[in-house]
């Protein structure tokens, strides 16, 4: 678990990435007052991709949360390799895809 991890875009941060055995879990804060986590949505170590397997808040199904409050997402993808030093997020393979690039993942 890292919870230290803090990659900010405009519209989300991701707040804490755990790694497991069978699943990586990745906590969104959202900005966005609605929002929906794509049922494409990746995260890539290199040139290989790990699929979301399921998210807290459903696939492509927005969301309103209050304005001026953020809301939380949590979703699961197929598990990084265990020595996964960065990632990237894409919600999709698509032209403007929301992405976010580069997160660090700190040594022990």
């Amino acid at each position: 678990t890292y919870p230290k991890i803090a990659k900010m875009t405009s519209h989300i941060l991701i707040e804490r990435v755990e790694l497991n055995r069978d699943t990586t879990v990745v906590d969104f804060i959202v900005f966005t007052p609605g929002y929906s986590i794509g049922g494409g949505s990746v995260l890539k170590v290199g040139d290989k991709s790990y699929k979301a397997l399921s998210s807290s808040i459903g696939f492509d199904q927005y969301q309103q949360g209050e304005i001026g409050k953020p809301g939380k997402a949590k979703v699961c993808f197929e598990p990084l390799p265990k020595d996964t030093e960065i990632f990237d997020y894409e919600e999709g393979d698509c032209e403007g895809c929301f992405k976010v690039l580069g997160v660090e993942i700190p040594k022990e």
